[in-house]
Formats: structure tokens, C-alpha cells, sequence
């Protein structure tokens, strides 16, 4: 894909943020409208340019579910209000919200591959069920990741091999960044600070200090200590 057409889909998520900047009831609101306006279009991208071999991935799979994870401030905040909003639909959140500050001190300071092979998965995999608690937010660097080979999948999760090599096509993945960075770019005409931050560390933060949020709208930086390096 060239260069100009991805820097078209930046320049009209970047210019979608702001008009629903200048639409929304409330920062709050177009936070969440925003976020979710960015994955929607992502969406549609990804079935326009998607390749003709199939994705492997499947409901219940999660073989890739042990990788760092990366996110915008605003997305951090967006998985942080559904949480809320579902904090009585039989999950313990307080055991993820555990979980999730324990890997941000341990594991999430490592890079992908040897994260990878300690076999350990994300906070927010329902690991009997082998499911996303947070699937209807999840972030773009989950959105992208595509497998085109669930044996190798399989293979590199159960081996704890660091030097996986997942097929995927790289087009989805360019797509999603270029999406990410438009919405990024909104943010910041907004005076909200963007860059990505790992995600335990930012949820970490989000759920331990008070007023995040409210700092960040004042246009600080509350997550500076997890951003991804």
C-alpha cells in the first residue's frame, strides 16, 4: 500500500476525531466516541484490503494471547469505562485488575519474545474459556494480529518458543497504525497528550491513581511511566 493512501486514512480519522470533538456533550463522551469511531473504520479497512487467504483465527484460539500489548491513553480509558460498566457480569475484576499489576511488574518490563516464553497470558484472557474479557474494546495492536497459520500458532505457544514466526499480512497491520495515528492526531489537536503505552501499565495506573482521567484532560501526562520505549 502507498505511502499517500495511508497518509490519506490518517488525515480522515484525524479529522474525524475533531468533528466529533466539536459535536460530543461531553470530553468523556467523545473520548468514547472517538475511540470507537477509529476501531469501526479500522474494521471496514481491514474487510476492503483484507488478502484472499483466510485468517486462522477463531473464537476460543488465543495461542497469540501472552504477547506485550500496546495502546493509546484513550484506549486505555475506553477498556477502563466498559469494565465499569460490567462489573457485575460474573467476572473478578479484582482478580484481573491483581493480575494485570503483577504482569506490568514483572513480565510487561520485558519485549515481546521472551514475554512470549514465559508462557504467561494476558490479564484479560478468560483462560478457561479461552476468550477476551474485553473483546468489544480491545486495542488496534489486538485488532491487526491476524494469524494466517494457527499450527504455528499452536506450535510456537505450547513450545514457549521466543522465536515464533506467526504469517500475517502486514498490509492489515500498516492499515490499523495508519487509522491509530489519524486518531492519535486528533487527540493531540485537542491538547491530549497520545504515544503508546503498555497496556498493563497504563490500566495499572488508570486503576491506582485518582483522577487520572481529569489529570489527563488537563493536558498532562499520567501514563509517562508506561510508555512503550
Amino acid at each position: 500500500m502507498d505511502s499517500s493512501t495511508l497518509e490519506k486514512i490518517s488525515t480522515s480519522q484525524c479529522q474525524s476525531v475533531n468533528e466529533i470533538f466539536y459535536t460530543a456533550t461531553s470530553i468523556h463522551e467523545a473520548v468514547q466516541l472517538c475511540v470507537d469511531d477509529s476501531h469501526q473504520w479500522f474494521g471496514q479497512l481491514r474487510q476492503k484490503f483484507k488478502t484472499a487467504q483466510s485468517v486462522a483465527c477463531k473464537k476460543g484460539c488465543a495461542w497469540c494471547c501472552r504477547q506485550r500489548v500496546s495502546l493509546s491513553p484513550a484506549e486505555a480509558f475506553h477498556i477502563g469505562w466498559f469494565i465499569e460498566e460490567n462489573l457485575y457480569n460474573g467476572t473478578d475484576w479484582n482478580q484481573v485488575k491483581n493480575d494485570t499489576a503483577l504482569r506490568w511488574q514483572v513480565e510487561d518490563q520485558l519485549d515481546s519474545p521472551a514475554r512470549f516464553e514465559t508462557g504467561i497470558p494476558c490479564p484479560f484472557l478468560d483462560v478457561d474459556n479461552k476468550l477476551c474479557l474485553i473483546h468489544a474494546v480491545r486495542p488496534f495492536s489486538c485488532r491487526w494480529y491476524e494469524s494466517m497459520d494457527d499450527v504455528e500458532c499452536k506450535k510456537s505457544a505450547l513450545e514457549n518458543n521466543s522465536n515464533f514466526n506467526i504469517p500475517y499480512d502486514p498490509r492489515i497491520q500498516i492499515i490499523a497504525q495508519a487509522v491509530e495515528r489519524g486518531m492519535l492526531l486528533g487527540f493531540e489537536d485537542q491538547g491530549l497528550s497520545g504515544g503508546l503505552l503498555v497496556m498493563t501499565g497504563a490500566m495499572t495506573i488508570l486503576w491506582n491513581e485518582e483522577g487520572c482521567f481529569e489529570n489527563w484532560i488537563a493536558g498532562n501526562k499520567p501514563f509517562l511511566n508506561s510508555q512503550v520505549e
